[in-house]
């Protein structure tokens, strides 16, 4: 039991003698295991500074920290709890707009793009200095991004200054190649089909077109001849069930190519882009 005991001791010692003797060496101990990627450990290291620091200085950038390695490990719920606490913790308006930037962030990395346009949004009412407010627009145009409303982030990323231009230039060839979803639809209600023809759906748009076609021929054909069932189930079973088809099909479709569109552009930056990304 003796033997246990001093043995216990002894490995409390030696580990106490290998950790930093004061708050200022342990902060520099957690930088360093964070500046080599040793999230994990660096993490632990941290809470144990926001433990033993009684003096409360270096609460800020602990729990700032602590959230960037989360973050990097892949933890995003994790890192926002720390970084909002880093909020609560900040010391001049500079932290504070750090620490919440970098919660907005996470709200897009965890696709609540909403949360994360109204965080900035809100933020852009405190702070008026024109590097921040480019910043915000900046993350604010990521937002849309993602929640794929171009027009929205294109127009963020133009008042991004310098740091939106080059992903303002990946939405121009997007605007130049998609397809315009409200005239395939208004194309498709002049002439059934022709809204699936300007998709490149040439197949199904001629398939509309044509029975829908037929079904106004027959139905017309019917009506004249005095055959008014025959006309109302050409007009309505033939006719009207092809044309409400095409109008649905040609949103669709446009969506869809758009979608894939935008999802090789976004593959593309990921691949390409050396800028800022959430």
């Amino acid at each position: 039991m003796r033997t246990a005991a001093f043995s216990l001791l002894l490995l409390l010692f030696f580990h106490c003698k290998t950790l930093p003797q004061n708050p200022e060496s342990q902060l520099e101990y957690a930088d360093s295991l964070k500046g080599a990627k040793n999230y994990f450990q660096a993490v632990t290291e941290y809470k144990r500074l926001l433990f033993f620091d009684e003096s409360r200085s270096h609460k800020y950038h602990a729990n700032l920290s602590i959230a960037d390695c989360y973050k990097a490990g892949g933890f995003l719920a994790n890192a926002g709890r720390y970084y909002q606490t880093a909020v609560r913790e900040s010391k001049n308006p500079d932290e504070a707009f750090r620490a919440s930037v970098e919660y907005a962030r996470i709200l897009i990395l965890e696709k609540r793009n909403a949360n994360a346009a109204d965080r900035l949004n809100l933020l852009k009412k405190s702070y008026k200095k024109t590097e921040q407010i480019e910043e915000l627009n900046f993350w604010l145009g990521w937002a849309y991004f993602f929640d794929r409303d171009i027009e929205n982030a294109g127009a963020y990323f133009d008042s991004a200054g310098a740091r939106g231009a080059v992903i303002r230039s990946y939405l121009t060839r997007y605007d130049d190649e998609s397809y315009n979803e409200t005239l395939a639809q208004v194309l498709s209600y002049i002439i059934p089909g022709s809204g699936q023809i300007y998709t490149g759906e040439y197949i199904s748009g001629m398939i509309s077109m044509a029975w829908a076609a037929a079904g106004l021929y027959w139905s017309i054909n019917s009506f004249i001849e005095e055959r008014v069932l025959d006309s109302f189930f050409n007009g309505y079973f033939v006719f009207l069930r092809f044309y409400a088809g095409n109008l649905q099909n040609s949103k669709k479709f446009a969506i869809k190519k758009n979608n894939i569109l935008l999802n090789s552009y976004l593959k593309e930056i990921e691949n390409n882009y050396k800028g800022l990304l959430p």
